[in-house]
């Protein structure tokens, strides 16, 4: 796989104050390149450490709109299906592999918009533009209104995690929704991962309208029925980005979903 460097280097100066990360363009073993945070320079207690627990592994079940008689997902030899999630925490959570306290030290941006069905095999959109967190994050509709300490929510093909890549190839579930802080990088440097369009990554603009879009993010509030989210505006406006704790995870907002580069 290769990787190449843009010659971007910035400060976050929101959560990761004085110390630096770089805007990147990999390419992965297909030839499909992608826009790339790398905060592999920060301090060891600030990156997700490779052992962390960051996912739960929890049964499959199809999807409806309500969570309710929900059936199991089988596999060709008649046994259940699981998949992995993230852990649900909250923005103040600094247990369960450290999840809202630290940031993947390298991961790749999808180019554009994630619809909810992800994409197919030829990584053609499929269904909605817009979904609720917990179809965002591939999980039963239930996760909407209960708490992040739950335990062993059931999944659903959903998000995120039904996302394939540029050319539909990735195996589902290698891609997910950035936490509170992953989004917060994204934030700061979505002009400069925009930028890279122009070395063949297809990045397209993150504010999608004249007013403003709104993506979600996988961390939730302490209370059970909101979530974070991160909005981008135009360049037109004073304000170019902000998050919001507060927001019902009935709504429906964009998704845009990240996925992890392991160490070379």
């Amino acid at each position: 796989m290769k990787r190449i460097t843009v010659i971007i280097f910035a400060s976050l100066f929101i959560l990761l104050k004085g110390y630096s990360q770089t805007i990147e363009v990999y390419e992965d073993s297909r030839g499909n390149k992608y826009a790339a945070i790398n905060s592999k320079d920060l301090p060891k207690q600030r990156i997700r450490d490779k052992s962390a627990v960051f996912y739960n592994n929890i049964q499959l079940y199809e999807y409806t709109p309500t969570g309710q008689d929900t059936n199991p997902i089988i596999d060709t030899n008649g046994n259940p299906v699981y998949a992995d999630r993230i852990i649900r925490h909250i923005d103040s959570m600094y247990d369960a592999g450290k999840i809202n306290k630290t940031v993947s030290a390298f991961f790749i941006v999808s180019p554009d918009i994630v619809y909810s069905d992800g994409n197919d095999s030829e990584g053609k959109d499929s269904g909605t533009q817009t979904m609720n967190w917990a179809t965002a994050n591939g999980y039963l509709a239930t996760a909407n209104s209960n708490s992040y300490s739950t335990e062993k929510n059931i999944a659903v093909p959903k998000g995120c995690a039904m996302y394939r890549g540029k050319d539909g190839q990735d195996a589902p579930g290698t891609w997910r929704i950035p936490t509170l802080r992953e989004g917060s990088l994204i934030m700061i440097y979505y002009k400069e991962l925009e930028a890279t369009a122009t070395q063949d990554t297809d990045c397209k603009a993150f504010a999608l309208s004249d007013i403003a879009t709104t993506y979600w993010l996988a961390t939730e509030n302490t209370t059970s029925s909101q979530a974070w989210s991160m909005t981008i505006y135009p360049d037109a406006t004073r304000v170019k980005y902000k998050s919001v704790r507060d927001l019902s995870k009935a709504s429906y907002y964009y998704l845009r979903c990240i996925r992890d580069i392991p160490p070379e």
